[in-house]
């Protein structure tokens, strides 16, 4: 398949997703063609660059960091409103005000 892409697209980047890579399966695609072989570890970030040439990223983000920027992007499509934003969550209002003073405390710096 990807032999039949290159043929008929040569210009175009071709990466080959799997949800087990082996190194058979990686070298195979890569004499088809293949630019890239990714594994489903891995993130559309990664891949693209690998494809550019650039180092990946070295780590994820912790949970913490994750759940830090959803509340981020759920408080500002709400505007500010936090009982609004805790019902879009699925916590309550007092839940997230507790988020929000603990993640205040640990960046303050200190006096």
């Amino acid at each position: 398949m990807v032999a039949q892409i290159r043929q008929r697209w040569p210009s175009v980047r071709c990466v080959l997703c799997s949800s087990y890579v082996t190194v058979p399966l990686a070298v195979e695609a890569m004499r088809c063609g293949a630019d890239y072989v990714a594994s489903k570890d891995e993130t559309i970030v990664d891949v693209i660059a690998a494809l550019d040439g650039r180092p990946r990223r070295t780590r994820l983000p912790s949970l913490d960091e994750m759940e830090r920027e959803l509340v981020r992007r759920t408080l500002a499509e709400c505007d500010g409103n936090k009982s609004r934003a805790a019902r879009q969550l699925g916590i309550t209002r007092q839940s997230l005000h507790e988020k929000l003073a603990r993640w205040a405390k640990r960046t303050k710096p200190d006096a």
